[in-house]
């Protein structure tokens, strides 16, 4: 090391060097070593093979978040990247609940960016309506990334996918009417890119001050909420400047994570057995109301449930509405036969005619 031009000092559990001013890659005791062996020589060192084996744990975060970019990517969504500082008064439009505290900032680059961000919304509407003014009718975009708050003391934050659909559906074409987004066609994205979790995701109608009241519901796993969907706000379209609906979505990830995976089941070499019935009910009865309760009768052979027609007419009365719902019976060991499903129709008539008050159609 002397020859190095280094100040060698005995101490009392080594020695203590003092690389020359010059040999600025002389910082730490790795780099000392690296001198010994390359003046020792490479070729003199004896090879040895690594005896330690790194075992590394799958990080469901992870492959959540990259399934669902390339889902979103390969369904013509595009996706972006926006700033994590938004202003206070967007936090108090996009935050759901008052007793979120949010980060503030020592040192703000300016007013508008003095908070970090509760909701991945105000980024990606400011996006939208950058494209927007550019004359682009079509705005289909997702963030994947981290959203903050202050829990008790403590900085947190918490992985999320947000997006939003904006203008019209699909390019102009020859055999295609055009038409706009609507909530249902980011409904039925999601529904197909949460498809493992099939019968457990739920759409519950709810409020939140970012979005359309009436066209907002909380996206659950069975009771776990893990998300919102919905129209965006009039007067958050106004502050804007958007006219055209807005349709937004926002997941976590981490939340997702906690939700019981469903398990693999053999499938049945019998033939199903579809029924289908349709009552008249008040109109203020939702779908999430009726699928939880013919979930809550834990039909045997009931493999699926559905409402596939909806119809309201001033024939059927007032406040009434026509819902027809589809059954899919299957066992796994014999062909079900009339004698065995019936009944179990029998059942569903019955629960539903009773806690909704509504009438079977024959």
């Amino acid at each position: 090391m002397s020859r190095l031009g280094c100040r060698l000092e005995a101490t009392d559990v080594g020695w203590q060097c003092t690389p020359p001013s010059y040999r600025f890659d002389l910082a730490i005791e790795e780099d000392l070593i690296e001198e010994i062996a390359r003046i020792y020589g490479y070729d003199n060192i004896p090879e040895a093979s690594g005896s330690h084996t790194d075992r590394f744990s799958i990080d469901r975060t992870r492959q959540h978040i990259q399934r669902w970019g390339d889902y979103l990517t390969a369904h013509g969504y595009f996706e972006v990247i926006t700033y994590s500082f938004i202003s206070p008064e967007q936090l108090l439009a996009f935050t759901p609940t008052a007793d979120i505290e949010a980060l503030q900032l020592d040192n703000p680059v300016s007013g508008e960016m003095s908070v970090m961000r509760t909701s991945l919304w105000p980024g990606l509407l400011q996006v939208l309506r950058y494209n927007m003014n550019r004359q682009h009718d079509r705005v289909c975009i997702f963030e994947q990334g981290a959203k903050f708050f202050v829990n008790d003391g403590k900085i947190g934050q918490r992985q999320v996918l947000a997006g939003l659909v904006c203008g019209t559906m699909m390019p102009n074409q020859w055999n295609a009417a055009a038409r706009q987004y609507d909530f249902y066609d980011l409904k039925g994205d999601l529904e197909n890119l949460l498809q493992a979790f099939d019968n457990q995701l739920i759409f519950k109608a709810c409020e939140h001050p970012g979005l359309h009241s009436g066209i907002c519901a909380d996206i659950c796993i069975g009771d776990k909420h893990i998300g919102y969907i919905g129209a965006l706000s009039p007067s958050l379209a106004e502050l804007y400047k958007i006219q055209t609906p807005v349709f937004l979505f926002e997941l976590s990830v981490a939340l997702l994570n906690d939700a019981e995976i469903p398990r693999y089941h053999a499938i049945s070499a019998y033939p199903f057995v579809r029924r289908d019935l349709a009552f008249i009910m008040a109109k203020d009865i939702t779908a999430t109301n009726i699928l939880e309760c013919i979930d809550a009768l834990r039909i045997r052979y009931l493999v699926s449930r559905f409402i596939f027609d909806v119809f309201e007419d001033e024939k059927l009365g007032t406040d009434v509405k026509n819902v027809a719902i589809g059954f899919i019976f299957r066992d796994n060991e014999q062909t079900l036969q009339k004698e065995s499903v019936d009944p179990l129709i029998d059942t569903v008539i019955s629960e539903i005619t009773r806690k909704f008050k509504a009438q079977i159609r024959l």
